[in-house]
């Protein structure tokens, strides 16, 4: 965050590399950073960064499906 990361980057990051490690290699970073995160009166849990709601789910998959398969 010194570096202007902001918290949701900084947690966005660690859950891009559970894809690649697995959650349970991932989970103590997850911990570590949520005890910096607090330590630096961040408010957790940080607000959603969701655009999918239980209305569009199923259109916003089949776009993503549809937008792979043409690549």
């Amino acid at each position: 965050m010194n570096f202007g990361v902001t918290p949701v980057e900084i947690k966005e990051t660690i859950y891009q590399a559970a894809a690649d490690l697995g959650i349970g290699r991932v989970s103590p970073f997850l911990e570590a950073v949520n005890e910096v995160l607090a330590e630096w009166g961040v408010k957790l849990p940080l607000e959603s960064q969701s655009t999918n709601t239980a209305e569009n789910r199923v259109e916003t998959g089949e776009q993503e499906i549809i937008c792979f398969y043409f690549l």
